[in-house]
């Protein structure tokens, strides 16, 4: 119980990292072009920007194709991916304050 907020954090952060930073990197660049595949310019004009951010904006231009089920896969992904390693933590941290009071 005393870990509920630590946890409520953890999951915050990790959702906010995973559904967030890609919204922010995609709004960072603008002028995708759909026939090229590529931005025209960003805010933080680098390699690495513009080359995520082409793969973000290919991700959701072919997921409007296919009923958006690679947003909601990833969707899905990350939210299982967090939610097992909440439940694990929670397990170690069970077994530790087990171990403590033996």
């Amino acid at each position: 119980m005393k870990h509920q907020k630590s946890y409520m954090k953890a999951r915050i952060i990790a959702y906010t990292i995973a559904f967030g930073v890609p919204v922010l990197l995609m709004m960072n660049c603008t002028g995708w072009d759909a026939g090229r595949g590529e931005v025209s310019s960003c805010f933080l004009d680098g390699y690495v920007f513009r080359e995520i951010a082409n793969l973000l904006y290919t991700v959701v231009f072919f997921s409007a194709f296919v009923l958006l089920l690679p947003i909601l896969l990833y969707m899905g992904l990350v939210i299982a991916f967090v939610e097992i390693a909440i439940k694990d933590f929670k397990k170690e941290n069970k077994k530790e304050e087990n171990m403590d009071g033996e």
